[in-house]
């Protein structure tokens, strides 16, 4: 489910066995030299510039990259952590690049992702969860969200985008081209002020 919500909408998610997680969640930078073992088996050491998901034994997850052997989903759990985070692109590049760790995820993280996707990614990995297993519950989410991402205005005018185009572009097309892909539009004489949706 995790990877058809990541093709879905573009939002990396990942999934812990909440009973093999030994206290509280953390995002950290790592220590140096510290280890973990991945998903696919492989050992690998980190420097202090990598960001980490760790718990109280240890680390669970590269952020934004790989997951962790230890918490790792299988057939015998019976409980899950879902993560549906957002990381910064330069700090999961440098990581993905120096350990030759290049997965669809750190990709999708590497191209600046909204954040506000964060949260629809879990909204729809849950709607799945539950579609497929009505009898299951759900605890509270925790958001850490500090710095919330903010809608921003564009001004210009209809004569500046025939120009910028290259041909004539008439108002009511400018308009409409604009609504179709998400934006508020506010025309004021020959002026558009629009507010793009958060994911342009």
């Amino acid at each position: 489910l995790a990877n058809f919500v990541m093709l879905d909408i573009g939002q990396p998610m990942h999934v812990f066995d909440a009973d093999l997680v030994n206290g509280a969640i953390e995002v950290r930078k790592a220590k140096q030299k510290e280890e973990i073992i991945l998903l696919t088996g492989e050992k690998v050491e980190l420097s202090d510039e990598d960001l980490v998901i760790a718990d109280d034994e240890g680390l669970i997850a590269i952020a934004g990259t790989k997951g962790g052997r230890r918490v790792e989903v299988t057939f015998k759990t019976k409980r899950i952590i879902v993560e549906s985070a957002n990381f910064d692109p330069v700090s999961v590049r440098k990581t993905s690049t120096r350990l030759n760790l290049r997965t669809d995820a750190s990709k999708r993280f590497e191209n600046e992702l909204t954040p506000v996707l964060a949260e629809e990614g879990m909204a729809e990995m849950l709607s799945l969860i539950l579609k497929m297993f009505p009898e299951v519950s759900s605890g509270p989410a925790t958001d850490v969200y500090p710095n919330p991402a903010k809608e921003w205005e564009v001004s210009f005018s209809a004569d500046y985008i025939s120009v910028l185009v290259g041909a004539k572009i008439e108002e009511d097309s400018i308009s409409d081209i604009l609504s179709r892909i998400g934006c508020r539009v506010e025309k004021n004489g020959n002026d558009f002020t629009i507010i793009p949706p958060m994911d342009r």
